[in-house]
């Protein structure tokens, strides 16, 4: 098997080259190259549960009590977990809510809250290995991991199921999984590199006792299954106290057109090499009419109908993915990448790594306009080998010229109501900053889980010549052994029942205040270092 080196542009502006690291793999026995580590991502998905025990599922958030507050924490993307029940359904509906080369993306089907208990369901499109005969299901989760300089999502441990055509195959996953843990915990590398916070491979994983998944608190996690599995969903089910509300204030939709322009483009290099021949350069940028009160936004978009930057393209090139979008300041300032949707600060942006260097990316908050995902091939139009091959018809490159894709920014102001945060100042690194704890914390990560094959990745599995097969042997369900809370936390084993959500005519919650702004831009996090609410500087 034959697995190419490539780049792709960080779809963040065409001078940004993000590398995803794909390697030429020569025997199973050969060390495996990242880009398998890439595709050794694994997620949940979704499907429609009206009850599910929440066993294994932590019921008290890891809280900030009697922790020493790090001096300072990276900005974090909020949740659509902390978003279920506070913003309209449709909203969060069709939104990518976790996107990664290696692992596809995880779109939000539905959602509701019922007290603390957050129940979520997904769709997603997964990616595909195969030696040439077995194969394996690659797909993500809710929490996103820091690639590059991109925001990381943390979500809270939860329970999961997941379903093929509406069947259930949560059994068959895979015996071992990979994640970032989630926590108020520093980066471990700078700003240029493919991981910022150490991932933990060939972890074992974690049955409840009513047979569904424990997924830790994390910052992206990556699960597999035997076979080449199609139209797969997942049901979530998480303990996640409100600790804000949102006021929704407005919206606006774009319609934006696909990308053309410099920069590497993996598979599709053909197509877009065609299109700069034919049409020039063209990247769409909107001026935003941010309304009073705004402080939040959350930026929806459809998923692109290829992968450009997949290895084995000819099994995942045609496989929906997400791409970049940026807030755009003063000038021409660009902020970081931007691949999912979530809720961030309007007014509270840190500058492409390319742009600023140093040991901390400069903070900018002066937002105006919006640069669209940088899309090759525009939603609705299928893959055509051409695309790779080169000579597409004159006909198809003005389908795709003239292609329009929606994008809606919604406007939100976040109020925090729930005490039991600490407010955090805000850093993010830059190419110059690092860590002598990050090579130790490599190190201690490479050397777990590697004994047996049921808790080994796929990468080592491969480079010690383990069947996949036995890989995907599923690890017997048992009482789940992960903690992600301090040891006295009890796991709530009762069934809940969940009820359509009812909205109270109790008055609406206290707002508590910001606090003096001195040493900001903040944020307010929990003890899984999910970021709440954004505080300006002085």
């Amino acid at each position: 098997m034959t697995v190419q080196w490539f780049q792709h542009p960080r779809l963040s502006s065409p001078s940004t080259i993000y590398r995803v690291y794909t390697y030429r793999v020569y025997t199973m026995q050969r060390r495996l190259s990242l880009f398998l580590l890439v595709l050794l991502g694994m997620s949940f998905l979704p499907t429609a549960a009206q009850a599910q025990s929440t066993a294994g599922v932590t019921t008290t958030p890891l809280g900030a009590a009697n922790r020493s507050a790090p001096e300072w924490l990276e900005p974090r993307g909020i949740s659509v977990v902390d978003l279920v029940g506070a913003v309209p359904e449709t909203h969060l509906v069709d939104a990518i809510i976790s996107s990664r080369v290696g692992l596809g993306i995880v779109q939000y089907v539905s959602g509701s809250r019922s007290g603390d208990t957050v129940t979520i369901n997904v769709r997603f499109s997964p990616r595909y290995w195969t030696d040439g005969t077995n194969w394996a299901t690659l797909f993500g989760c809710l929490g996103k991991p820091a690639i590059d300089d991109e925001w990381p999502v943390a979500v809270p441990p939860a329970s999961m199921r997941v379903y093929e055509n509406g069947n259930e195959v949560t059994a068959q996953v895979s015996g071992s999984y990979d994640y970032v843990p989630a926590g108020q915990n520093q980066p471990d590398n700078n700003g240029t590199g493919w991981w910022r916070y150490v991932y933990l491979w060939g972890q074992r994983t974690q049955f409840n006792e009513d047979g569904s998944v424990a997924v830790p608190a994390n910052m992206g996690c990556g699960y597999s299954l035997p076979g080449r599995l199609t139209n797969l969903t997942a049901t979530f089910v998480l303990n996640a106290p409100a600790y804000l509300t949102v006021e929704e204030i407005d919206s606006e939709t774009f319609m934006f057109h696909s990308y053309i322009g410099v920069g590497n483009s993996g598979q599709v290099g053909s197509l877009n090499d065609q299109m700069n021949r034919r049409y020039g350069h063209r990247h769409d940028k909107f001026d935003l009419t941010i309304p009073d009160g705004a402080d939040h936004a959350f930026v929806k978009f459809p998923p692109t109908p290829v992968d450009p930057y997949m290895g084995q393209p000819e099994i995942n090139v045609f496989l929906n993915s997400s791409g970049t979008y940026r807030i755009n300041g003063a000038g021409n300032t660009l902020s970081v990448d931007h691949v999912n949707s979530m809720a961030i600060p309007i007014f509270g942006q840190w500058q492409d790594a390319d742009q600023s260097g140093g040991t901390f990316l400069n903070f900018f908050d002066s937002a105006g306009r919006l640069a669209a995902p940088e899309y090759f091939v525009p939603t609705n139009i299928p893959y055509d080998p051409c695309m790779t091959n080169g000579n597409c018809s004159s006909d198809l490159l003005e389908q795709i010229y003239h292609a329009e894709m929606p994008m809606t920014i919604y406007y939100y102001r976040i109020v925090r109501i729930r005490e039991g945060l600490e407010r955090v100042p805000l850093r993010q690194v830059g190419p110059g900053w690092n860590t002598a704890a990050s090579a130790d914390a490599v190190a201690q990560a490479a050397g777990k889980g590697m004994d047996d094959p049921r808790t080994t990745s796929i990468t080592a599995a491969l480079e010690q010549g383990i069947p996949l097969e036995a890989l995907h042997a599923p690890a017997q369900p048992t009482a789940s052994t992960q903690r992600d809370a301090p040891s006295d936390q009890q796991r709530q084993r009762d069934l809940l029942i969940y009820l359509p959500l009812v909205f109270s005519a109790e008055p609406p919650p206290a707002e508590l205040p910001e606090g003096d702004r001195s040493g900001c831009p903040c944020g307010w996090f929990d003890g899984y270092g999910r970021m709440f609410d954004f505080v300006p500087g002085p």
